[in-house]
């Protein structure tokens, strides 16, 4: 029973117990809330609406619960147990804020009664909301001044938040008003736990103890103090001083059924979580544990039907699955329902880590073993398959080999004819292709590299060819500029010549035209 549970699994599932603190099984190695009863339907109502709803949640029967209920505040609105009991059910549904809203209604219904304020606060505490539960019970202390049980749960939301020494710092204020108050001690108690101060915690517990001798939940916690500092011996005597006291204690059954449990000694651990599941018939860790005991005692049918009841109280108890799928290997011989329950745990939100290995192990084994009983029935099936696929592999590469050659052989005619025609580009295009099929054909290289040397030659003499062409485009251009520019000298110098004649033309013409024009009126004799 995959290797019996072991000590560090099974011993998170013991409990510590303080007096006013909700306390559920598991896990812990401390269990603790903000009110003095679990939360759960109180039976105390006589009508029968209220016992008809305690029943129904009882029996996982919620939204049946919620109609018996209601009916009872609808007839009753001061029935403020019934809005606890509403507000306990939205709990178990996971509905926090609707859960909170409850509450709220059962102080309006009864506004004197503080047990509303300390359920609110335990569903605080679940939430993991510490720092809004120490908001709202310091405000709640405005309207229960000095009250015991709201100060002892602030120091618990204080302790839960790790600010120790504001929690140690609420009790001693307590303890300073009421020295004896044996919660206060007890929640000191756990202050030191916590911070592993273990000597301390038993002194403290000591001290509850001489003032309230009948409390079981002071042995319970002794009990694990002692498991603290390895002393076991003391600690199932603490346990068993605890179920004396109060033989309903379910945290000492829990914790002697826990390690009853580790010790392989199922009948006492069944034993011990049959007293809790009669408590507590919706008790989801105790059913389960129940269920490991009756593996351990050989019953798998009867372990079977209570981890079906498990997951019908709480379909997140993924660890079921997993026994569930070890008692269908292991002793049912179902394999394939075993390997649908492992995959089915190992895909799962489980916090378990540990064993999610362990179910993906189970399932690669299962599957495994499976697989080589196929192979054997079929063995002779799958040999000649396999001489089957191997002719038809020889028949394939030879066909492949063939076609291949073939086209080898006519792509080297075409680079052949294209080298013919001096198409010596195209050539290399068809003979690496050729390559493509013999990488290693000395012959084809050797054509190629023919080819190569050939297309170098042509592109060469095409440089040159262009490195000519352009020589002389660029002598030419030079003779042309050279001649342009005689011409254009020759037209400035016919240009300048004629502006000089005409410069000439103009002086003379000018000095013409100064001179006198007759002889002092004389005609000039010749």
């Amino acid at each position: 029973m995959r290797g019996n549970i072991k000590m560090n699994r099974n011993l998170s599932c013991l409990v510590l117990l303080v007096g006013i603190l909700f306390v559920v099984a598991c896990p812990a190695p401390k269990v603790e809330a903000p009110t003095d009863k679990q939360m759960k339907p109180v039976e105390s109502a006589p009508e029968d609406d209220f016992s008809r709803g305690v029943q129904l949640y009882n029996q996982g029967n919620y939204s049946e619960a919620i109609k018996a209920f209601s009916d009872v505040v609808r007839k009753d609105p001061k029935n403020y147990k019934s809005f606890l009991n509403l507000a306990a059910i939205q709990v178990k549904m996971e509905n926090v804020n609707e859960a909170l809203s409850y509450c709220d209604k059962a102080a309006l219904a009864d506004p004197n009664n503080v047990e509303p304020v300390l359920a609110k606060a335990l569903i605080y505490k679940e939430a993991g909301k510490y720092n809004d539960g120490i908001k709202y019970l310091r405000e709640m202390l405005k309207k229960f001044p000095n009250n015991s049980k709201i100060l002892n749960n602030i120091a618990v939301f204080h302790r839960l938040n790790k600010e120790y020494q504001k929690a140690e710092g609420v009790i001693r204020e307590l303890l300073s008003r009421d020295p004896d108050n044996v919660e206060a001690y007890k929640n000191l108690s756990l202050i030191y736990y916590d911070q592993g101060n273990f000597k301390l915690a038993k002194l403290t517990l000591g001290n509850a103890g001489k003032l309230d001798p009948k409390d079981a939940s002071i042995r319970n916690n002794l009990g694990m103090i002692a498991l603290k500092m390895d002393d076991y011996v003391s600690a199932m005597g603490y346990f068993r001083i605890a179920l004396e006291l109060d033989p309903n204690n379910i945290e000492a059954h829990q914790n002697l059924g826990t390690i009853a449990l580790h010790f392989k000694d199922y009948n006492a651990a069944f034993s011990h979580f049959k007293v809790i599941a009669s408590l507590e018939p919706q008790n989801d860790n105790a059913n389960f544990q129940l269920a490991l005991s009756l593996i351990g005692l050989q019953k798998p049918q009867d372990a079977m039907n209570k981890l079906d009841e498990v997951l019908k109280i709480n379909p997140k108890k993924y660890e079921a699955l997993y026994y569930k799928a070890f008692i269908n290997h292991t002793y049912l011989k179902k394999i394939d329902e075993a390997i649908a329950l492992y995959k089915q745990f190992a895909s799962s939100n489980t916090k378990d880590n540990e064993l999610k290995q362990k179910a993906i192990g189970m399932v690669a084994k299962l599957e495994e073993q499976k697989k080589q009983a196929e192979i054997q029935k079929k063995m002779l099936e799958e040999q000649e398959k396999k001489m089957k696929e191997e002719e038809a592999k020889k028949k394939a590469e030879e066909d492949k080999k063939r076609q291949a050659e073939e086209k080898f052989k006519e792509l080297m005619g075409k680079a052949d004819a294209v080298i013919g025609e001096g198409k010596f580009v195209e050539a290399k295009g068809f003979l690496n292709e050729c390559l493509k099929i013999k990488p290693d054909d000395k012959d084809t290289k050797k054509k190629l590299k023919d080819v190569e040397d050939k297309i170098k030659a042509e592109e060469e003499a095409k440089k040159k060819a262009e490195a000519e062409a352009k020589a002389k485009a660029e002598e030419e251009t030079k003779k042309k500029a050279e001649e342009e520019a005689k011409v254009k000298a020759e037209e400035e110098a016919k240009k300048k010549a004629e502006e000089e004649a005409k410069a000439k033309a103009e002086e003379e013409a000018k000095k013409k035209a100064e001179e006198p024009k007759d002889n002092g009126g004389q005609k000039e004799e010749k």
